[in-house]
């Protein structure tokens, strides 16, 4: 039985047809017109499960188009898992080879954010530091305090005005022109009451943020901070601010002494 389970798969794949030789004619049709019926209800049902993933694809390509696409990235990135959650994960990447799609570069980066968003609110949950838990540190322990992020958090990272572009369609507002920036901008995605939310980062906080999730100290992370602001109070109050902003986010399950 399980030689024709695989061999199901692989029809359906488009890998094989051994299976037809099991498969008897009816009345309804001969054995590769019926497996066909099955076939094509296969990859309709993916490529309606990646227009429900990437609705911003989907609204920007139109049907056709972004079915030739599905039809495409189906050949290139077979589902291979019982459950179909994870198919998607690699359209961002299957947009950003692909011609004529990665001629778009937005178009990955939109399929990217949207991948992000799922991600995030399928993530683990994780128990979260409050400020009330800062009473625990005394100022000795703050240059060799580590930060631990939840699982549900991402950062991203593009040069188009991505973010700005879902919003649009998911408010079903007019979209706007995809921009090309002036330099690649970072983003800082979470969930947070059951629902994704980001924010831009400036470039200091976007360093502070990298090292912080490598696991580097406070002490590192404000001596990152040296390159923006020459006054030591300048730099404590922004390395303060950061971590206050993480913590009222709801973005940190630990902070961390060494033993």
């Amino acid at each position: 039985m399980s030689h024709f389970f695989d061999d199901f798969s692989a029809y359906l794949l488009g890998e094989s047809d051994h299976i037809s030789a099991q498969i008897n004619e009816t009345a309804k049709g001969d054995a590769h017109t019926r497996m066909d019926i099955y076939r094509h209800g296969y990859i309709q049902q993916l490529i309606d499960i990646l227009a429900d993933d990437f609705a911003s694809i989907y609204q920007v390509l139109g049907t056709e188009t972004f079915f030739e696409a599905g039809y495409d990235y189906l050949q290139r990135y077979p589902s291979t898992s019982y459950t179909v959650r994870h198919f998607g994960q690699h359209f961002a990447k299957f947009l950003s080879e692909t011609a004529p799609y990665s001629d778009y570069p937005y178009l990955w980066q939109l399929a990217d954010f949207e991948w992000a968003k799922g991600s995030v609110f399928d993530a683990s949950d994780a128990p979260i530091v409050t400020l009330s838990q800062l009473a625990d540190l005394s100022p000795a322990d703050w240059p060799y305090a580590t930060f631990e992020f939840i699982p549900a958090l991402k950062r991203l990272c593009y040069d188009y005005n991505i973010p700005q572009l879902v919003q649009a369609i998911e408010t079903e507002d007019e979209m706007p022109e995809p921009i090309a920036l002036p330099s690649p901008l970072a983003w800082v995605m979470w969930r947070k009451d059951y629902q994704p939310h980001w924010y831009s980062m400036p470039a200091d906080e976007d360093a502070f943020f990298i090292h912080a999730r490598r696991g580097d100290d406070f002490a590192s992370l404000c001596a990152l901070l040296e390159k923006w602001y020459d006054d030591e109070d300048e730099i404590s109050a922004r390395a303060a601010g950061l971590v206050r902003r993480w913590i009222d986010s709801g973005m940190l399950t630990a902070i961390n002494l060494p033993t």
